[in-house]
This record gives structure tokens, sequence and C-alpha cells, in this order.
């Protein structure tokens, strides 16, 4: 049995939301197509705005949180992308929904940064490979996972 730190699972976690974000949407489009009147342009945004912002952000994301600090930069990042999240389900129209994908992928670009900055700090050498494939792995098993859960979620909390 592995024994992973306590650090390591908390980084897991949080890069497995933010898989699980990447591909949560596909399956709601149609419905927030017809609930929001959204346009097609509309509905591009709404996945296209989070991974726009993650990947033009994490240079940005790094000088934030060398600023910071990792730990309130990690905790700010954390507390931003929840009250995006939360701000998502509860959008009026579909700019409310494209800001708060934006703003949550400029998050996500801060969460990665400053996980992925930590493991030389937390980890010896010769743990640092195998910390940051437990991370990758969390990310990519949200990745098929966010369209299951999207419509689990569809189908029982619409």
């Amino acid at each position: 049995m592995v024994v992973l730190p306590k650090a390591l699972v908390a980084f897991s976690l949080a890069t497995l939301v933010i898989g699980l974000d990447t591909t949560v949407l596909a399956v709601a489009l149609p419905t927030l197509a017809q609930k929001l009147d959204a346009t097609q342009s509309d509905l591009l945004w709404f996945s296209t705005a989070f991974m726009l912002t993650l990947a033009g952000g994490m240079l940005p994301a790094s000088v934030i949180g060398d600023r910071l600090g990792r730990k309130k930069g990690l905790v700010a990042a954390l507390v931003i992308f929840g009250g995006c999240a939360f701000w998502s389900a509860y959008v009026s129209g579909p700019g409310q929904l494209i800001a708060a994908r934006a703003v949550m992928g400029l998050a996500a670009a801060m969460i990665t940064v400053i996980t992925f900055g930590m493991i030389p700090v937390l980890f010896a050498p010769a743990e640092r490979g195998k910390a940051v494939g437990v991370m990758m792995l969390a990310t990519f098993l949200g990745l098929p996972v966010g369209p299951i859960l999207g419509g689990w979620l569809l189908t029982n909390f619409w």
C-alpha cells in the first residue's frame, strides 16, 4: 500500500477538479443553449473561456503566486475557483457564464502553477517524478469523469 503525503493528496484533488471542469460542460451545452438563450458563439465561449484563460494565465499566475506566497496564493486561487463555480451555477445570461468560466480559468492557472511549483520544495529529487505522476493521474482522471458527472448533475439537479 502506498502512503501519500497530505499535501500531495490535496494537490491531486485540486488538479482533479481542474480536469473535471475542463470537460464538465460538454453534456450541458444543449440545456444551457435553451435555458440561457445562448447563441452558437456563446456555446463556443462557454467551453473555450476556461481553457483559454487557463493556458494564457499560467505565466502571470506564477508571478502572482511568487508575490503573494505559495500558501496565500493557493488558498486565494481555491476560493476564487470555488466562488466562480458557485457563480456559474446561478448565472442569468450567457455573458455571466463566460465571465465566470474565464475567471475560473485564471484561478485554475494559479492552482496548477503553485501546486506544481511546490513539488521541488516538498519532495526529495527521487520522489518528485512520482509526485508529478500522481498529480497528472488525478488531472487525467478528471477529464473523462467530467462529462459523466455533468450528465448526472444535469439529470438529478437542474
